[in-house]
């Protein structure tokens, strides 16, 4: 059985990111069709057309692709409590613990992503693994 995984906001703006040597790495993680949030979206989103520069029709237009390769975990009241509590646990900010909040309620076992600590189990159920290490 496959590990179930989420691949954090970084990971997608690094498959739209034509002009980085991450891109070939991120989309062999979105083949394999991981768990994303709202969170993820609206930060790639966000980052496509500030850093990137793209038109916000191309910015949407990839995002909407996400939904095609990505399953879907939405943010509830649940999400949130737990990420508080996680940020008091392990010191991760606000907007990393939702992160990884969302990871666990989705059942994952494999949290990708490039700004948390590499290797680190939380909760002894998911692993952070820095892909591009």
């Amino acid at each position: 059985m496959k590990d179930k995984i989420f691949a954090d906001s970084n990971i997608v703006v690094y498959v739209f990111d034509k002009k980085t040597t991450k891109q070939t790495i991120s989309r062999e993680i979105i083949k394999a069709q991981p768990v994303i949030s709202s969170q993820v979206i609206i930060e790639s989103l966000n980052v496509c057309i500030r850093k990137l520069k793209f038109s916000k029709e191309k910015a949407y237009k990839n995002s909407l692709l996400l939904f095609k390769f990505c399953e879907y975990h939405s943010l509830e009241t649940s999400t949130f409590i737990k990420a508080y509590s996680i940020s008091e646990k392990y010191g991760y900010t606000h907007l990393d613990s939702l992160i990884i909040a969302s990871s666990l309620e989705a059942e994952c076992s494999v949290l990708y992503t490039e700004d948390m600590q590499h290797n680190q189990l939380i909760e002894k159920k998911l692993r952070i693994i820095n892909p591009f290490l």
